[in-house]
Parts: C-alpha cells; sequence; structure tokens
C-alpha cells in the first residue's frame, strides 16, 4: 500500500502539538525572551495613553472574569478579554517587533502568557507555546508574502496562533489540532486600508483574530471538526489569500527556526521608517556635537531620502487616508512626518506621538515634512534585505519551475536590511548625510545591542507605571526560570 505523504495542515498541527521546550534550540529561546520583554513594553507604552482606559471600559461590557491580567492596569478578566485588550495595545502605537513574516508577538506572546496564567503554568512551558504559534503564525504571513497584504495586514496569522495556543494549553493531540486550525481559518479576516492608516481600529488587527483563534481550540476540544486541509485544499487559505503561495515556508518545521528571525523595534512606527529615522538621529547627534545644541526645525532648508520600494510604497498607501488633524499612526507611517515628529519634539515616543504632543507642534512637524523629498533608489533596493543568508533565491520566487525549500536553512544567519541614506541641507548651507542598512534591534545587528535596546525599551516604558520594573524585567528576559507565570504578572500590574 502506498504511503501517502502527510498535507501541510496535518504537518502543522501534529508538529505545534508536540513541540518541547528540551527541542529547541538556544539561540531560539534567546530571541523568544527578547520578544516577551518588547511585546511587555509596547502594551506598557500605551498604557500611558488615553487609548488604554477606552480599551478597558470597553471589554468590561463582555463580561467578568478571574482568568487572566490586562496589564498593566488590571482588572482581571475573562481570558478572552484580557488578550482582545492586551493585543490591542501591543499593536497600537507599532512599538512591536516582527519576523521573516508577520508581526506574531501580539498574539504567541499576549496568548500564551494569559493561558500561562489562567493555569498557573510556568514558563518553560509558556515559552514553548509562544514559540510554536511563531513559528506557525510567520510562516503563514510568508507565504501569503506575494499577496495582497503585508506587515501587520497578515492579521490571519494571529487566527493561526490563537489556535495554536489555545491548542497546547488545552492539551489538544494532532487531530484536533489540526481541526482547531481548521475552524480558526475557515473565515479569515481581509483589514481594509481605510482601517488600518489612521483610525484607532488599526490598533484592533490582531485582537479578534487572536481571540477568534482560542475559541477555534475551544470549540476544537468540544469535538466539533474544522477542515483538515484547510491550508493546501482546494478552497482553502493558500489556494485563495495569496496570489502565488509560497507553500515551501512550511518544510523544516523544527530545524528552521523563524524565531531567530525576530527585529525589535526602539522607536514606535513601522519598520519602514526605522532606518532613516536612525539615519537622521545619527545626523543630528553630529549637527550637536558641531553646534553644541539641538538641530531644530528652523535648521533645516532639505531633507533627501534614498530609501528601498517598500519604504516609498509605505509612505504613497498611507497618504491618501491622512486628514488635517496629525494622529499617532499617520506618523508611524510616514517618514516624512516621523522626521518632523522627531526634529521638533526631540524623540519619537508614545509621550511625543499624543494627540496634545502632535497637535502642540503640528505646524513644527509639518513644516519639517514638507521639507522631505522620498526617492525610491536602485542601491538601496539591491541591498536590501533578501533570503540570500537562507539559501532561498527572492526574485526566482516568482519563477513556476522554482523548487525552494527551507531545509538547511539558518535563520541565525537572515539579516533584515531596509536600507536608507539621508541627506540634510541645513539653512546655513552645511550638509549632512548618513547611510544605515540595517536598525538597532534587527537581525544582522550584534546580539548584545539587541539586548541592551530591548532592556532600555522596557525599562523606559515601565518608569512610573509599574513598581519595580528591573525586577519585572529580570523575570520576562528569566522567563525559564519562573515556576509559575503568575510572579511575572503581578510583577507587570501597577499597583
Amino acid at each position: 500500500m502506498t504511503q501517502v505523504e502527510p498535507g501541510i495542515t496535518e504537518r502543522v498541527a501534529a508538529w505545534a502539538a508536540a513541540l518541547r521546550y528540551e527541542d529547541i534550540p538556544q539561540p531560539v529561546l534567546e530571541r523568544a525572551r527578547l520578544q516577551i520583554a518588547s511585546v511587555l513594553a509596547a502594551i506598557v507604552s500605551t498604557a500611558k495613553t488615553d487609548l488604554h482606559p477606552r480599551l478597558v471600559r470597553a471589554a468590561a461590557r463582555w463580561g467578568k472574569g478571574d482568568e487572566a491580567t490586562i496589564i498593566p492596569s488590571g482588572p482581571r478578566s475573562t481570558l478572552h478579554a484580557a488578550c482582545y485588550v492586551n493585543a490591542a495595545a501591543s499593536v497600537a502605537f507599532d512599538f512591536d517587533d516582527y519576523l521573516f513574516a508577520g508581526h506574531t508577538g501580539h498574539s504567541a506572546v499576549v496568548g500564551s502568557l494569559a493561558f500561562a496564567e489562567a493555569v498557573r503554568g510556568d514558563g518553560r512551558t509558556m515559552i514553548t507555546t509562544q514559540i510554536a504559534a511563531n513559528e506557525i503564525a510567520g510562516r503563514l504571513g510568508a507565504a501569503a508574502l506575494l499577496g495582497p497584504h503585508n506587515g501587520q495586514m497578515w492579521a490571519y496569522i494571529h487566527n493561526i496562533a490563537g489556535a495554536v495556543v489555545a491548542g497546547r494549553a488545552l492539551g489538544l493531540d494532532a487531530v484536533a489540532m489540526r481541526h482547531a486550525i481548521g475552524i480558526a481559518l475557515t473565515q479569515p479576516p481581509y483589514p481594509l486600508a481605510a482601517g488600518f492608516f489612521g483610525p484607532d481600529s488599526k490598533a484592533l488587527l490582531a485582537s479578534g483574530p487572536l481571540v477568534e483563534g482560542i475559541r477555534a481550540a475551544e470549540l476544537a476540544a468540544e469535538g466539533l471538526t474544522g477542515d483538515p486541509h484547510i491550508l493546501e485544499g482546494n478552497g482553502g487559505f493558500l489556494k485563495t489569500i495569496p496570489r502565488k503561495p509560497l507553500s515551501f515556508v512550511f518544510d523544516a518545521l523544527g530545524s528552521a527556526w523563524v524565531t531567530q528571525s525576530l527585529a525589535f523595534k526602539t522607536i514606535p512606527g513601522c519598520a519602514y521608517i526605522d532606518t532613516p529615522v536612525e539615519a537622521l538621529e545619527q545626523i543630528m547627534s553630529q549637527f550637536t556635537e558641531k553646534h553644541g545644541r539641538a538641530l531644530v526645525p528652523g535648521d533645516v532648508a532639505s531633507i533627501r531620502v534614498d530609501a528601498t520600494l517598500f519604504t516609498n510604497g509605505m509612505e504613497k498607501m498611507s497618504a491618501p487616508h491622512r486628514g488635517s488633524t496629525l494622529r499617532a499612526t499617520d506618523v508611524n507611517f510616514s517618514v516624512k512626518l516621523s522626521f518632523g515628529v522627531l526634529i521638533a519634539a526631540g524623540e519619537i515616543s508614545v509621550e511625543t506621538l499624543s494627540p496634545a504632543a502632535l497637535d502642540a507642534r503640528a505646524a513644527e512637524i509639518k513644516a519639517v515634512a514638507r521639507r522631505v523629498t522620498l526617492k525610491q533608489s536602485v542601491p538601496m533596493n539591491l541591498k536590501m534585505s533578501g533570503l540570500s543568508e537562507i539559501g532561498i533565491n527572492t526574485i526566482r520566487l516568482v519563477d513556476p519551475t522554482y523548487k525552494p525549500t527551507l531545509e538547511g536553512a539558518d535563520f541565525g544567519k537572515y539579516e533584515m536590511r531596509f536600507p536608507a541614506r539621508v541627506t540634510l541641507q541645513t539653512s546655513a548651507g552645511e550638509e549632512y548625510s548618513t547611510e544605515v542598512d540595517a536598525p538597532v534591534g534587527a537581525p544582522g545587528r550584534p546580539l548584545e545591542e539587541t539586548d541592551r535596546a530591548v532592556r532600555q525599551k522596557f525599562l523606559r516604558a515601565a518608569e512610573g507605571v509599574l513598581p519595580d520594573p528591573k525586577e519585572a524585567l529580570d523575570a520576562a528576559l528569566g522567563i525559564d526560570r519562573e515556576t509559575e507565570v503568575t510572579r511575572l504578572v503581578a510583577l507587570m500590574t501597577a499597583h
């Protein structure tokens, strides 16, 4: 009798259900620990804004519970409500992290933490589940790389992450996990640009899909079925959503770890603004060193940014959705407005992106933005992050004869590059020019530098919010040693 090769959905479900802490290499665990601290920092940062209490008040309408905590303010709530609010807080200001391919932390960390709290689980169980969700969700985003969405708009990755997180917590076997994934992807979300570029609804991109994925696993635990070939089958995800599905990305589960490709943001904003902003920060430091004072809007005659097609595409896509009043999301998706905030306020942070701060500096921000010219650069495109480091020819992905695989791929060699060159002309006739290929926190930069950046991000976010930021950070980065994750949650709760 001929043995039938397992389909993608079957392989994914079996691997997700069976992964053990002992199976995970240390370099993968190192990145995952940093991801916990980074996601928690993003949540706590949002808690300093007026968005957070509005989310909490809305969640209070959905019923009372005592399963998981809305961080950092409380209250304890139903697990679903806590996941919804915490995921929204982690998304809100684009102060997150991302891997190849997707912003998986909003569901992988938030969901794993909530379940670990609810069942008083240990840190090793939590981080194992988090990594399982990263690996599966990241691959789903990669499979849809050549499709209608990109980045945070790959919202369906949180459906499958939610199913994996809850499925593992509920002890689903491979068959039940397969049904959970089938249910979770029955109605994949299709985000619209109008709801993404600007309004508060952008913050909710991961929340609904995460909770729906969790519900899918809870339904599967009660014997409800989903399509067992939802990923690869006729009428399934890969045949419907991507224009050209990259099915090979589901290869090498357990040997090619996409968690190693995690990049951590040090400023709030889309990944495509990171390198231009870092280059401008370097120029501002050079100006200060030379003149003994900070660069101010009046010093700027013009700024030219030579960047990749993705940075330029982001600017063009977001521009039609801006109104007369500046919003944080407008800045998050604009190099020009980010430069305006950086020069007018001295930094880009949740504080300088608040409505009051943006209103107070709107004239200066817009004046700087008008002096910025953004150009697509062939040299920057050629230096952009590809997949050659892991043995994939990116250009040939559209070639039907090309048969790539992740077998033998090492994401520890992957580099996240979105190069940009910034040239600033001052009103006094001086010129400054700097180029940055990969931002701080990205793969390709030293791990020690990344570790330091994530620690600084967390401590600044937690200052004035948590009773002991240093102890909370140590618990997050030492999650493997925690016998009960409830201790980390307690440290992440303001008293």
